[in-house]
């Protein structure tokens, strides 16, 4: 984790028109084609949204490695790996999902994964302070 590696699947970039099953991707056949200025809107979104969350984990792997520094390095990589990463591609194939939902206008999209965002950045700042408490809890043992 701290090396900060490039090819975990929740740092790939949000595309439109397929989605990911585990590590496959598949292309889906029911993606509806809207008006071209309703898939346009979607195409900048997609690229906007992908922005933003690999600035949020960018955010959160550095303020990871800065919160936990004092604790045994091996012990944190191995939280982050199991628990967070394990998070964090869920929460990016919620928003691969959310992004191809044809049945939902760009902006009420755009609403619902700036939310997600968000709250993905609130329940961090716990996930780092429960690490740093059960780093603590085991040193006492």
């Amino acid at each position: 984790m701290a090396e900060m590696l490039e090819d975990q699947l929740y740092k790939s970039d949000f595309v439109l028109g397929r989605r990911n099953r585990g590590s496959k991707v598949l292309y889906r056949d029911d993606l509806k084609e809207e008006t071209p200025v309703h898939s346009s809107e979607l195409k900048e979104l997609c690229s906007k949204i992908s922005d933003q969350w690999k600035v949020t984990v960018t955010n959160m792997e550095e303020n990871y490695n800065a919160k936990t520094s004092e604790i045994d390095k091996e012990w944190r990589d191995s939280i982050w790996n199991n628990k967070w990463e394990k998070y964090l591609e869920y929460i990016h194939s919620v928003i691969n999902k959310n992004l191809n939902d044809s049945s939902k206008e760009p902006h009420d999209i755009e609403m619902k994964l700036e939310f997600i965002i968000n709250y993905v950045s609130s329940v961090f700042d716990m996930f780092v302070h429960q690490v740093n408490k059960d780093w603590k809890r085991l040193q006492k043992i």
